[in-house]
């Protein structure tokens, strides 16, 4: 199982590797789902990582639909971001129509150097992910979008989940989260899906403010 873990922290991003886990995802403030971690944070992270580390590029919580001034805060950042011995960029970006924006993704992308990128759960709110995976198949630099498969709960979303897979055929790696619990995460493995993405599930007391819990996110990768 590959397993991508929230990381908030430096010694988050540590803690991550001993707990076997296969890359982090690191942001700041999960009480607006995840914004974008500090520089100062990046700098910390670069001189301990062992995995690689994807950062959220997402400075409010407000929608996924950014105006150019937006879109070049992003940039900006991002261009910083690369001196930092990162693995890639996480971030995605929608029109009013709940499509994926095209002109906002191409613009980031040009930004990312080299770096993969994984279009997040901005998937989990347009209008036909058929569409948008279809949409997003057509950038190489995307490796992974990060899903639960829809608005429902994600254990509810398997059949649709293994759907993406399908449609994906390897290009684009399927990241499952967004409420991955000790109780669906059996059922999840058990319908075959392989890559999963947790946060709170891998601390202590299930509490972001908590360290993560090594031997038992360990047990989870078994």
């Amino acid at each position: 199982m590959f397993l991508e873990i929230i990381a908030l922290s430096a010694q988050d991003v540590v803690d991550a590797a001993a707990a076997d886990g296969d890359r982090v995802e690191l942001v700041s403030d999960m009480a607006a789902d995840g914004l974008s971690p500090t520089i100062e944070t990046l700098r910390d992270v670069a001189t301990v990582a062992t995995i690689p580390v994807m950062v959220m590029v997402r400075f409010h919580n407000r929608d996924f639909i950014y105006s150019q001034d937006e879109l070049e805060q992003m940039a900006a950042f991002m261009d910083e971001a690369r001196n930092y011995n990162i693995g890639g960029f996480v971030f995605g970006t929608l029109n009013t129509e709940r499509q994926v924006d095209t002109y906002s993704l191409e613009y980031l992308l040009a930004h990312a150097g080299n770096l993969p990128v994984t279009f997040h759960r901005a998937f989990d709110c347009v209008r036909d992910q058929t569409e948008a995976l279809g949409v997003l198949l057509r950038y190489p630099q995307i490796k992974t979008i990060l899903t639960s498969g829809g608005t429902q709960p994600i254990a509810e979303n398997i059949a649709h989940l293994q759907q993406l897979e399908r449609q994906s055929n390897g290009q684009i790696k399927i990241l499952a989260g967004g409420g991955i619990t000790a109780d669906n995460l059996p059922a999840l493995k058990n319908a075959g899906i392989k890559s999963m993405h947790i946060g709170s599930l891998a601390r202590h007391f299930g509490d972001f403010f908590e360290a993560i819990d090594i031997d038992y996110v360990q047990t989870l990768k078994k």
